[in-house]
């Protein structure tokens, strides 16, 4: 029979095994920042985002996008929920006090379904899963996860389910070289449609962080619709830097 010290320590190093096999790896971190919009073309000041997303590591987890007039009038939400796949989340966005929303419903191993509410006409369609394919905001995480790539000069092809069209895209992200933005080495990735779509959407510039692994700054059409015209903005969205313009009373943060 065992000696009882050495039988002790035994299960005392077995139950520490197993509280360390089961505890949670890295405890979530929380990020709320800003996001300033203004027109690509005039320089006016379109509206605010107000962030708050939960991250394990340089994992995206879930979170909440408000949208401001610059009057500070509520324009709409988004809600982001990656637990089923990195670059695929669970959304709803919504705008007009729910006459618009576009959602991602259901996801499952061979494709994601699709939802658009535009007052009472509601539609939905599955799109196929493929390689490289993202949703929504999670095109954002797709890029990040590339940015060893870019840095490389390697040129990334991928797809974007455009939910409002319910249907996806093939795009090319370039990188365009790098720089110093917002206090970091930055690289500056251009990305492009790659099918037909590239006779009606012209390229987005985008500005990461490579240390910080961020979005810096975003160039091209919006999300939010011009109330006047019932089109997409086309902005420059900076998350670091405050450009002109900017009301001097911010939204309240989340």
């Amino acid at each position: 029979m065992p000696h009882r010290p050495l039988m002790i320590r035994a299960l005392a190093v077995t139950g520490l095994l197993v509280a360390t096999l089961f505890a949670p790896l890295t405890q979530a971190e929380t990020r709320t920042y800003y996001g300033y919009a203004t027109d690509l073309e005039t320089g006016e000041y379109r509206y605010t985002e107000v962030h708050k997303h939960q991250f394990d590591g340089d994992r995206w987890l879930s979170g909440v996008m408000k949208f401001y007039a610059p009057d500070g009038r509520y324009m709409g939400d988004k809600t982001l929920d990656f637990s089923q796949d990195p670059y695929i989340p669970m959304v709803r966005f919504t705008l007009g006090g729910g006459r618009y929303q576009d959602a991602v419903t259901k996801i499952d191993a061979k494709a994601i379904t699709v939802e658009t509410k535009r007052d009472d006409d509601v539609k939905t369609e599955r799109i196929a899963r493929r390689k490289n394919l993202a949703a929504d905001s999670g095109f954002n995480a797709l890029l990040v996860d590339n940015l060893g790539n870019f840095k490389a000069g390697k040129r990334v092809d991928l797809s974007l389910v455009v939910i409002g069209r319910r249907d996806y895209y093939r795009f090319k992200a370039i990188p365009k070289g790098t720089l110093d933005f917002a206090g970091e080495k930055a690289i500056r990735v251009r990305i492009e449609p790659d099918s037909l779509l590239r006779f009606l959407v012209d390229p987005l510039d985008v500005i990461y962080g490579l240390d910080s692994k961020s979005l810096l700054r975003y160039e091209g059409i919006s999300n939010i619709l011009d109330r006047n015209t019932g089109k997409p903005f086309n902005v420059r969205i900076d998350y670091r830097i405050k450009p002109d313009g900017v009301p001097v009373k911010l939204p309240p943060a989340l």
